[in-house]
């Protein structure tokens, strides 16, 4: 029995000095790949710099578009109007070819835009998805709104953007629930207008209207 017993112990103290092994191996492990993944992120840093440092088309409009950011509010989407001059539609022009250069790349076609020019882009908060970044714009406007007015339905005379914004996300979800494909609305944009409340407005009835279309009440309390 005696002899048992401390067969027991020194088994039980080298399965404790192997727990003990295996975590300073885990912490030691966990430890290079936190210092890793810091290096790869100097090195891109790094090479992304030297590439800002050339002297080519590219970074001679990336600047223009970084002055463009400073000079206005921090705007990067350099939109055009009819009163626009030559320079800003053909930094338009360009940051519009970024994107779909940008399209390119993440379906594998990595020839038209290089790594390190998307490091420099996404550091100035370059925009890649227009249609995204307005979603997101409004979701922050109609929550400051519901904040302010404890409400999701806005009058168009009050906020007429804001208004048709909560008028497309309903019926694109209406439609959604009936089974027709809504690709604007995807489940993390609906997960996204429901963590700050919002009502969607279930349909509740079908009914005529003068014309030949149809219109649904909404539920909107």
């Amino acid at each position: 029995v005696h002899i048992a017993k401390e067969s027991l112990k020194a088994t039980e103290r080298s399965i404790e000095e192997a727990y003990e092994r295996n975590r300073i191996a885990k912490a030691t492990h966990d430890g290079l790949v936190v210092k890793l993944a810091n290096l790869k992120a100097q090195f891109r840093e790094q090479i992304m710099e030297d590439g800002l440092k050339e002297s080519n088309r590219w970074n001679e409009m990336y600047y223009k578009l970084l002055q463009w950011k400073e000079n206005h509010d921090g705007d990067v989407l350099v939109g055009v109007d009819k009163d626009s001059d030559e320079d800003t539609k053909k930094l338009s022009r360009w940051v519009i070819n970024q994107r779909s250069a940008y399209k390119y790349f993440m379906n594998g076609d990595t020839k038209h835009i290089k790594d390190h020019r998307i490091d420099a882009l996404n550091k100035m908060g370059f925009v890649w998805c227009v249609a995204d970044h307005v979603f997101q714009a409004n979701v922050e406007e109609l929550k400051q709104y519901h904040a302010e007015n404890e409400k999701f339905d806005i009058p168009v005379k009050e906020n007429k953007k804001l208004a048709a914004f909560v008028s497309r996300v309903r019926t694109a979800y209406a439609n959604k629930q009936e089974g027709r494909a809504q690709h604007d609305l995807t489940d993390e944009k609906i997960e996204q207008l429901d963590a700050i409340g919002f009502k969607w407005g279930f349909k509740k009835s079908r009914k005529k209207t003068s014309s030949t279309s149809t219109a649904f009440d909404y539920d909107t309390q």
